[in-house]
This record gives C-alpha cells, structure tokens and sequence, in this order.
C-alpha cells in the first residue's frame, strides 16, 4: 500500500488564445524560440508562424520559392515568415543571386526575308522584373520552359521573374528555335527543411514545491524549440523547468512552433490526515485532505460508503464499529491510499494512549526503562495498554515482548504473523517481531508495537528525534505474531 505525505501538483488545462503582455528581455527570448537559422531544421505549429533567417551575402539579393502544400511563407529581406497549415514535411529554397548586367546577344543568322525561322537573340541576360524583347522573322508563338524564371507573351517580350535559368522556344508550325535566358547572376541555392507539427502540452504535470522540486512542462515535440513565460515573481523557470518555493496559483505561457498555449498552474502542497485522526469512533468525523488541496485534486477522491463509515465531499465518518474503509486520491501519477476505521471506545483510547505517550517524547533505555521518561518497546506498550484501562502480562511491571507474547498465548490471544492473518489487523493489536535471530526467548520475540492503520504500527524505534523522542512507525509486513487484549478473540 502506498503512503504519501506531501505532494505537488502543477496542474495544466491547455487552451488557445492571445499572448499575454510581457517584458521586452522575454519577448526576446520568446522571439529567439521562433526562430530558425537557415541550416536547422525548422517546426511549426498548425496555424502558427515562425521567422526562417535565410543566408545574408553582401550585395547579394534573395529569392525564397516552396511548392509544398502544408504551409505558407512570406519574405521580408533575407528571412521569410512561415505559417502552418496542415501536418506535413516539406522544402522551402532560398536563392542568392547577384544583378547581372543588362546584355542580350543577337543571332547572326537573324533575316527578315529568311525562308527559315530565326530569333532576333541567341541569349539574354536580365534581372528579376525587368524585360527584353525578342522578334522572331516569321509569325509564331512564344513558351518559356521555366516561367518562375522567366516568362514570355505572344510578342516576345521576356520578364525576369526570379534568379535561374530558362529557355524561350519560338515555333511556326514547321521550325523551332530558342534564346537562352539568365536571370540574375552568380546564382547559389539552400534547402530549408519545414516541419508543420500539432502543438500541445501535457495537461496535467508534477512536481514539488520548494528547493530541488519542481516539473517540466512537457511539449509534444521536444526537437522543437519553446519558451516558458509566467508573470508571478514567485514562479522561477529555466528553460522549460518550473519551481516555486510557495503554493501558486497563476497562469503560465508557452510559446512553441510558433503556437501560444495559455495554461492554469497549480502548485499544491496536499496534506492526508495523520495516522492517529484516521481512527475514529461512533459520530466522528475526519478529513482525508486536510489542507493545500485544489478543487480538481479533491474530486478525484473515491470511496464506497459501508455499514461502519460513510465517505462524502472529502470527510470520513464512524457510523459503528468494528471496520474500515480506503480512500483513494488519483494525483495522475499513482493512487494515494489512506484506511479509515471506526472502532469501539476502547480500542479508540488505545490508539489515543499511544499518541498521547508519544507526544511527550520520551527517551529510549533497557535500563532506565521503569523511570517515566523512559521507555523501551515492551514498556511503551504496557504503558499505552495501562492508560486505555488495560492489563498487559503484569499489573505492577512491563514484562519483556516475549512474556507479553507467551502471556497472550496462554490466554488464546495471540496467532502467527501469517499473511492471511496481517490482513486481520485492527488498530490497537500488538504486533511481534523477530528482528536478532535466536535469543532463547519465546518465538525469538526480541520487538512489539501498537497497530494503528495502514499497514502501521507505532512503538520505540530506538534513537531520539527532537519531535517524537523515541517513538516512530514500523511497517508490520514481517511481524511474527499478532496479540489481541481487547476486543473479539483471535481463533486458534
């Protein structure tokens, strides 16, 4: 059974809308997460728009061309601005070129009274959105092979369309001839890569408050670049890590492939209720959370209501005793679970004494174990036991964990530690345990505790904490025998 104590959510509901307003060394940064160099691959979000910054060369000018259906691009000098429209790969290529000095060629062959068709040029060199025309010494009709290069109409007049290479071919039915063309000079090409992807973010993320916690908020696609941006000065982020050292509840921002995410960040710091608040008697009630718990995190809580407790709106009551229910909390990670019992007034001083005794922190000693400071694990059970208005083994003295053993045997109160009969527990048994080998006692007992809940028992644990002295929790999986004083009789 899992046990957690303190836990952080960082909750993210994913929507759509505007870029909030923020600082100018941010938007920096979110203006260097959408944008490419030329030589990197670049990613898109559908229906958002990076900038590409293309090759500069000095004196150069550019020219960007893309046939790709996924996405669109619009130039502004050397750098294009390209926006998603559907998913998909695609190209998009950058031409350099220089302006090439206006020159044409005439053809030597060119003659008006010429039975065969000639071009008034053999070649032509032009720049982007300028023109030559050329004649032809018979009537015929004009095509370029490349109109993105140049282009031509039914006089001949050729228009520089962008930087490359074309050919204008003339025809009478009968011959054919052509003129080279060049648009621009010193042509050189780049082949930009552009990934359209579909943005998103993990709804839900964990992490933990305070130094060295935290989470990251998880984009779809980590090849791409993003940037996290929160307005709360409490909130610390690098990269797209995100801490805090207090409970938060803001908004962050995600730029990504050009797509803005807003989310709702939620830091938590849920407390259950103790061990001791989950023993109740007849007419209690208790809260499974008790503090630092969002709304979401509350209604993902479950319990079936039975005979002894109801469960409802995060509260646990005792209806009648003996038994028990479990709480379950779904924190998106793993199911935190805590028991419930309700018990008899009995058994609840028990549990009360223990805690009580617990609260004055008391020392651990074999020796000193009689003085009221002191305690070792068989005289914190005699003392917890003494205090609910219980005999353990002696009415003067706390004998040994084993007496208290061999005690509760002879009086058919004590079973073997099997696992069929762990799953019998109820809060107030002692648990045995046989932790140093042989030690001639009865069963090798050589431990005891109180059983609380939870797979839990509490007892000395040896040592001295400022807070608890010398008493703690054990878990009871390897207990190798299970007393019961009061209540309903173990069965042999």
């Amino acid at each position: 059974m899992k046990h957690t104590f303190l836990k952080l959510i960082l909750v993210v509901m994913m929507v759509f809308c505007v870029s909030p307003v923020v600082h100018a060394e941010d938007q920096n940064a979110i203006n260097a997460a959408n944008t490419y160099p030329y030589t990197e691959d670049a990613y898109v979000g559908v229906g958002g728009t990076i900038t590409v910054n293309g090759e500069y060369k000095d004196g150069y000018q550019t020219y960007f061309t893309t046939s790709d259906p996924y996405f669109s691009i619009s130039q502004s000098g050397s750098n294009i601005q390209v926006t998603g429209s559907s998913v998909g790969e695609g190209t998009v290529t950058q031409t350099l070129y220089r302006n090439v000095v206006d020159e044409a060629t005439a053809n030597d062959y060119y003659a008006t009274d010429s039975d065969y068709l000639h071009l008034s040029h053999s070649d032509v060199k032009l720049n982007p959105n300028e023109t030559f025309q050329i004649t032809a010494n018979k009537a015929a009709s004009f095509t370029s092979d490349d109109p993105s290069v140049a282009t031509v109409d039914a006089n001949g007049v050729i228009t520089g369309q962008g930087p490359g290479y074309a050919v204008i071919t003339a025809t009478d039915g009968e011959d054919t001839v052509s003129c080279s063309v060049q648009c621009g000079d010193d042509i050189t090409h780049n082949t930009i890569r552009i990934n359209v992807i579909q943005p998103s973010i993990q709804p839900i993320t964990y992490g933990g408050v305070g130094e060295g916690n935290g989470a990251y908020v998880d984009t779809a696609y980590s090849e791409a670049k993003s940037y996290v941006y929160c307005a709360d000065p409490n909130v610390k982020i690098d990269g797209t890590y995100v801490r805090s050292s207090k409970v938060t509840d803001t908004q962050l921002t995600i730029y990504t492939e050009g797509v803005v995410l807003h989310t709702r960040l939620i830091l938590s710091s849920p407390k259950q209720a103790s061990y001791e608040n989950t023993i109740l008697k007849k007419g209690m009630s208790k809260k499974f959370i008790t503090s630092g718990a969002p709304a979401f995190l509350l209604s993902q809580m479950n319990s079936t209501s039975n005979r002894y407790l109801d469960f409802k709106n995060n509260t646990v009551k005792a209806k009648k005793a003996t038994g028990k229910i479990t709480v379950t909390m779904n924190d998106g990670i793993d199911n935190t679970t805590e028991e419930f019992w309700s018990v008899d007034q009995k058994t609840y001083k028990i549990i009360r004494s223990a805690y009580a005794i617990a609260r004055t922190k008391p020392h651990y000693s074999q020796k000193k174990r009689t003085q009221k400071k002191y305690v070792d694990c068989s005289t914190f059970a005699w003392r917890t036991y003494k205090k609910a208005g219980l005999t353990l083994g002696n009415k003067k003295y706390a004998p040994t964990a084993a007496d208290d053993a061999k005690w509760l045997k002879k009086h058919a109160l004590l079973m073997k530690g099997t696992s069929k009969n762990l799953k019998r527990m109820r809060p107030g048994d002692l648990l045995f345990f046989s932790t140093g080998g042989k030690n001639h006692r009865f069963m090798n007992i050589n431990h005891v505790a109180v059983y609380v809940s939870n797979d839990l028992t509490i007892g000395t644990v040896g040592g001295y904490s400022s807070k608890t002295g010398c008493i703690g929790y054990r878990f009871s999986y390897d207990a190798v025998a299970i007393g019961r004083l009061h209540g309903v009789k173990y069965r042999k």
